[in-house]
Parts: C-alpha cells; sequence; structure tokens
C-alpha cells in the first residue's frame, strides 16, 4: 500500500519516491521493480539521481511528511516501464515557492511525458497548504527544457548570472 497516492494521467503513473524505493534503488533494483510493479530501463536512475537517492532516503527518514514534496518516478501506464523521475526540491519556502525539477531516461525523451508530468505536479503543487508559486531552473542552452516548463504554464522571468533561466507561476 503507497503511502500517498499516485496521479494519473493519460499516459503516466506518477508515485512519489517511498522511503522503502529509495532505498532498495541504492542497492537491489530489482526489488524496486517489484515495489513499483514495474520495469526498469538499463541505466536507470541516472548518475543525478542516483547520486541524490541515499541523502533523499536520510531526509525521508528524519521527516516523513517531505513524501511527495521530494522525487516522483514517472510510470508509462501502458507499459509499466519507469521512464524518469519528476519532483519538488522539498517543502514550500516561507514565501511559498516550491521548486520544480525532471528528467526523463534518453530512451523515453521526445515524447512529452517530462511536459505530461510537469503540468501534473503543477497541478498537485497548487493542491497543497503553503504553495504560491511553482518555480523552475533551466540551463540556457536547454531548449527542450525551457519548452517543458513554459508548456507547463510557467512563464520566464529572469536570465540568471549562472546562465540558468528561471521561470515561475504567474
Amino acid at each position: 500500500m503507497r503511502e500517498r497516492p499516485a496521479i494519473v494521467t493519460p499516459r503516466l503513473e506518477l508515485v512519489p519516491c517511498s522511503l522503502d524505493v529509495a532505498t532498495a534503488l541504492g542497492q537491489d533494483v530489482d526489488e524496486v521493480g517489484r515495489l513499483l510493479e514495474a520495469r526498469l530501463p538499463k541505466e536507470w536512475p541516472d548518475p543525478e539521481l542516483a547520486e541524490f537517492l541515499p541523502i533523499y532516503a536520510r531526509l525521508l527518514r528524519e521527516d516523513p511528511s517531505l513524501l511527495g514534496y521530494g522525487v516522483w518516478l514517472l510510470i508509462e501506464r501502458e507499459g509499466r516501464t519507469v521512464v524518469g523521475s519528476a519532483g519538488f526540491q522539498g517543502h514550500p519556502s516561507a514565501e511559498g515557492e516550491i521548486e520544480l525539477g525532471y528528467g526523463v531516461h534518453p530512451n523515453f525523451r521526445n515524447r512529452g511525458y517530462a511536459t505530461e508530468a510537469a503540468r501534473a505536479l503543477v497541478a498537485w503543487a497548487f493542491e497543497q497548504a503553503g504553495v504560491e508559486r511553482v518555480i523552475a531552473h533551466c540551463d540556457q542552452h536547454n531548449i527542450a527544457s525551457h519548452r517543458v516548463v513554459e508548456k507547463a504554464g510557467l512563464t520566464q522571468c529572469a536570465v540568471l548570472v549562472s546562465g540558468r533561466t528561471r521561470y515561475e507561476t504567474s
């Protein structure tokens, strides 16, 4: 039984990454498949997510209310295959901001999964207490990522010194 319900979109099931799944991803990928009732593509999770998962597991152990405000797994409904991850960088800030991020496995890119997930998570965020604005940061040259956040309803508001672009909901 899941601790927080999944979000179902036309093609995806978004599942908040539980402590059991986060822990298993670092130790036993086959167990993750069983827990999610889904296949995992080779070379997933990517190095960035794999590096973050032990930290995320520790944070979930310390604060179980973080579930939903961290990593969500994107499962293609038709093939029951994990196609990527998305989520937030923690609870909303004191100003009511929550930051969205996402990544799709290379074998599943250019199919609209990131946009579908981003839209669903933006809608979910606004159903949560304390969320006033969803923000995202995109690398300047990552045109696909810019398109995803724009299609999810965020608008460009600043180009940062780092060369990243800040987007937010209005």
